[in-house]
């Protein structure tokens, strides 16, 4: 059953015990980033620094970005895309 879901086992039987059915939550934060304090900033710093993913999320931190380097990676593929450049491989 987990299988045919797409979740874990334990998942599976949680809701199996569970006395109704629980309601999936939708997110709290639609459209918000961990990025959305220094979104002002984003553009202009992969502008002007070249696009290394590090180097961006290092000179965003003190504007309150709290996002890790992931974060930024994830970011980045749309910024590619907003300007017109084709993805990465």
């Amino acid at each position: 059953m987990a299988r045919h879901l797409g979740s874990g086992w334990m998942t599976v039987v949680r809701h199996l015990q569970a006395p109704t059915f629980p309601e999936r939550q939708g997110r709290h934060e639609t459209g918000k980033s961990l990025l959305t304090p220094a979104q002002e900033r984003l553009l202009p710093q992969w502008n002007a620094r070249g696009r290394a993913v590090r180097r961006l999320c290092q000179d965003l931190q003190p504007h309150g970005s709290t996002g890790s380097d992931a974060t930024v990676a994830r970011e980045a593929p749309r910024l590619r895309h907003a300007q017109g450049l084709p993805p990465r491989e």
